[in-house]
């Protein structure tokens, strides 16, 4: 029982983790996305100076010639350290502007929707002056496309809400059907 527990105890903690995220999502979607945006920007700038100090200061080096001895730093250390540190303190200092950007791309989608929407309905007219099969469901998904990307194109933060509320029940659903099979015993049994 007791490697049975140790060994999904990973497991259950990424199911707590889903749960609590999961809530965010539902509670407060914009605010949690804003804070989720910031703390990968403090963790990626942080990691990016560590990075570089590491590199500058020669404590670790990476680079070893064919009798294994060392020979210095990875400059590969050196980009990767400098990609961090800008797009940690893009995320860091510009997160209003990255969350303006899923309003952005929100709009995107809808012009998409809606495009794709009127190629389906010109593909059902097309066929049915060419007396071809056409399905009605071809029309009635080609309308329900166009009304949802006006829909996402008129409010985008609306339909970002709407998928982040989708997103949170579905992490919570998810979370709660692993701790089941957990308490049931019908997780990663180990013995």
């Amino acid at each position: 029982m007791r490697n049975y527990a140790r060994a999904n105890f990973p497991v259950a903690l990424i199911a707590i983790v889903e749960i609590i995220v999961g809530i965010c999502l539902i509670v407060d979607p914009i605010r949690f996305t804003f804070a989720m945006v910031r703390l990968v920007g403090v963790f990626l700038l942080a990691f990016g100076i560590l990075s570089l100090i590491t590199f500058l200061t020669g404590s670790r080096s990476d680079v070893v010639d064919e009798n294994g001895n060392s020979i210095g730093a990875n400059p590969a250390t050196l980009i990767f350290s400098i990609i961090a540190i800008v797009i940690g303190s893009i995320l860091s200092f510009a997160t209003t502007w990255i969350i303006g950007l899923i309003g952005v791309v929100t709009i995107i989608f809808g012009v998409f929707f809606i495009i794709f929407g009127i190629l389906k309905i010109k593909n059902f007219a097309d066929k049915k002056k060419a007396h071809l099969p056409a399905s009605p469901l071809t029309i009635v998904a080609a309308l329900i496309s166009v009304v949802l990307g006006i829909i996402v194109i008129a409010n985008p933060f609306t339909a970002v809400n709407a998928v982040w509320l989708v997103a949170g029940i579905a992490l919570i659903v998810t979370a709660v059907v692993d701790i089941v099979s957990l308490i049931t015993g019908r997780g990663n049994e180990v013995r």
